[in-house]
């Protein structure tokens, strides 16, 4: 389940290619569009869909970690502090 957080290497190199055009200068969103899909030989639309699919992405990752930390902090506060099973550190329940 990891995979679905981590970014791709198509996702990666689109991005570090519109950094490369905004640190040259360009400020117009649609002109780094359209040179960063010609520099990746795709078609500008492709660019926009990656970067929507991105938003998606960052939002579910985010939406699932402030859900999982309200739920640490139910299991926190109805043990006093004495277990969480969601808990990294080990200090969990010992059997």
């Amino acid at each position: 389940m990891t995979h679905l957080a981590e970014l791709t290497d198509k996702e990666i190199e689109t991005l570090e290619i519109m950094l490369y055009w905004v640190r040259q200068g360009e400020r117009s969103k649609t002109r780094i569009y359209m040179l960063t899909a010609n520099k990746l030989k795709i078609s500008p639309v492709t660019v926009k869909t990656r970067l929507s699919r991105l938003r998606s992405k960052y939002e579910r990752v985010l939406e699932t970690a402030s859900e999982y930390r309200g739920w640490q902090q139910r299991f926190y506060q109805l043990t006093g502090g004495k277990f969480n099973p969601l808990s990294r550190s080990g200090k969990g329940l010992k059997k």
